[in-house]
């Protein structure tokens, strides 16, 4: 059986739908798709450690905040899967997963710098979703058989620079700003909330923004559809496991709506800053050989994942076994206070803020988006937070990573730097 996990940079969970995005829905419409599955950080760094090793981000030190490496003396699923004799191959999309954060332990081929290239205007151009579709078909014709391939895309990151052709709306007809029109198609460092916090944008200006975010998501999708197909037509499919996922999500003005906030929590955009659904509510699905799909709407975290490929043979009973779950965890420490989440079998979310001690608790269920605070909250809930927070927190001695110049210019591009 060979494994190809394609995963999503930045991805809401509600950015999907028929229309919009019809090859990943149609993807997860034919998967073992799980509905309620979350992310166990709001971060790229800490929430795919978490993915490809079963566990926390207290657990394995990754915080994104100091730049910590991936520890040796913890079980990684690439080396899993190379110890069990596939090949090992990951196209990066994100630099932010560098040799560097020791990423790239288990692979044979571990292309992420090899990716990146210089824009005509000379800044900083991250590998396009067509480009790690054609290293991605590519491979699939050279490896053929028994290979563990893994491809992420960051085109919906920020700056939110995909090309116009994959936006929905009619740039012509929007009365932006000439600033925003010049930074359209000159300067998509504008875009990069984080070291322009001052901005201030118009409902239009923001609703422009999120098409931007669109637009990167629309590319992607193709990409996906442009590999699925080539797994069909090169009889790959009948002998492959798709795993689709995201590592977090990004707010536009769900939660917060002041910019120049000093609390990075109420600045409404970006990610990495609360424990919202528009965060850290992800997609996860298994497309399993001769399987028509089925949805599952049970808790799932995507921690979840490292145990499915390193203990199931990935038929669809032993998948959702394994990864159905009671509860389900989530913390973060990249701005702002460190603050942890937790969501029993009810679907009721609670958010506890460790610094000050406050606690808020949602029905998942009634309130999706997260905007009524539950009035109450039982003592249960309260205790089953704080147990958490006692198991751990970011005080792990973890090796820090070594960042080249390079590495910490592209890092600065995604706005994970000063």
């Amino acid at each position: 059986m060979n494994y190809l996990l394609l995963s999503v940079d930045t991805l809401r969970y509600d950015a999907i739908s028929k229309y919009l995005t019809p090859n990943i829905y149609g993807l997860l419409e034919g998967s073992v798709q799980f509905t309620n599955c979350y992310s166990q950080a709001p971060c790229t760094i800490p929430s795919f450690a978490s993915a490809l090793t079963g566990l926390y981000p207290h657990e394995h030190g990754l915080n994104q905040k100091e730049n910590t490496a991936l520890p040796e003396e913890i079980s990684y699923l690439p080396e899993v899967m190379k110890e069990r004799g596939y090949k090992t191959v990951c196209l990066q999309g994100n630099s932010q997963l560098d040799n560097s954060f020791k990423f790239n332990r288990g692979f044979d081929i571990y292309m992420c710098q090899e990716l990146c290239r210089k824009s005509e205007n000379g800044g900083l151009a991250f590998p396009s979703a067509e480009s790690i579709s054609v290293h991605t078909r590519s491979l699939l014709d050279q490896l053929n058989s028994d290979f563990f391939i893994w491809a992420n895309f960051i085109d919906p990151h920020c700056p939110y620079d995909s090309p116009p052709y994959y936006e929905m709306l009619d740039l012509d007809l929007l009365p932006y700003t000439n600033d925003l029109h010049e930074a359209s198609q000159y300067r998509p460092e504008f875009f990069n909330l984080k070291q322009n916090k001052k901005i201030k944008l118009s409902e239009l200006e923001r609703k422009y923004l999120y098409s931007r975010y669109m637009a990167g998501v629309r590319r992607v999708d193709q990409a996906i559809g442009e590999i699925m197909h080539h797994l069909e037509n090169s009889d790959l499919l009948d002998e492959t496991v798709v795993i689709f996922f995201a590592d977090h999500g990004e707010e536009f003005w769900d939660h917060g709506d002041d910019r120049n906030s000093e609390d990075p929590y109420y600045r409404g955009v970006d990610h990495g800053h609360t424990l919202y659904n528009e965060q850290i509510h992800v997609p996860l699905a298994y497309k399993l050989p001769q399987n028509k799909g089925e949805k599952v709407d049970s808790l799932v975290e995507l921690r979840s994942l490292y145990r499915v490929l390193t203990e199931t043979n990935c038929n669809s009973d032993e998948i959702i076994k394994v990864s159905k779950s009671k509860e389900a965890f989530a913390e973060h420490l990249l701005y702002g206070d460190e603050r942890k989440s937790y969501i029993n079998k009810d679907l009721i979310k609670t958010i506890y803020n460790t610094e000050d001690g406050k606690i808020e608790a949602y029905d998942l269920k009634k309130d999706p988006k997260e905007i009524n605070k539950l009035e109450s909250i039982e003592e249960s809930l309260k205790e089953k937070i704080k147990e958490f927070t006692k198991a751990g927190s970011f005080n792990n001695e973890t090796e820090e990573a070594e960042i080249s110049d390079e590495v910490e210019e592209r890092l600065r591009a995604l706005g994970y730097l000063d």
